[in-house]
């Protein structure tokens, strides 16, 4: 597998929920920065131990909800991709996350490769928020 494919299927793992799947992607010694909280963790086990002791649950595991008065339910996604890109050892994966309190954030991944294994992740987190009125005469509308 190459590490385009790699990166790939780490993303698709993280929208899934499935740390079954995104565990053998790691390595052993893999590192995960959050430098907007200066944490730094060491270790595919303390990485997998984040998530499974999240309060409350897992942050972006997919959840149910009501979309109608009859109560019909839906599966909605907490982890949506918006866009991988990179080359050789260097990705960058963007997506939309939307916690269990509804707030919706954009999460910025850049991946590290080594040896077919993610070697480093480091995450950027920005909440969503609505554009100003004064700067609308020169936008244009990005949002996906």
């Amino acid at each position: 597998m190459n590490n385009r494919e790699v990166v790939e299927r780490l993303a698709a793992a993280l929208a899934t929920d499935d740390l079954e799947a995104r565990d053998p992607l790691l390595a052993d010694d893999v590192v995960e920065s959050f430098p907007q909280s200066g944490e730094r963790f060491r270790g595919r086990e303390n990485l997998r131990a984040i998530i499974e002791n999240y309060p409350n649950g897992h942050p972006l595991a997919s959840s149910v909800e009501v979309v109608g008065p009859d109560e019909q339910w839906a599966v909605t996604p907490r982890y949506t991709v918006v866009s991988i890109s990179g080359a050789g050892e260097h990705f960058t994966i963007v997506a939309r996350v939307r916690y269990p309190n509804d707030e919706e954030w954009y999460a910025v991944t850049l991946v590290e490769l080594c040896d077919g294994k993610v070697a480093e992740l480091t995450d950027f987190f920005g909440a969503t928020f609505e554009a100003p009125d004064w700067r609308a005469p020169y936008r244009e509308t990005s949002k996906p």
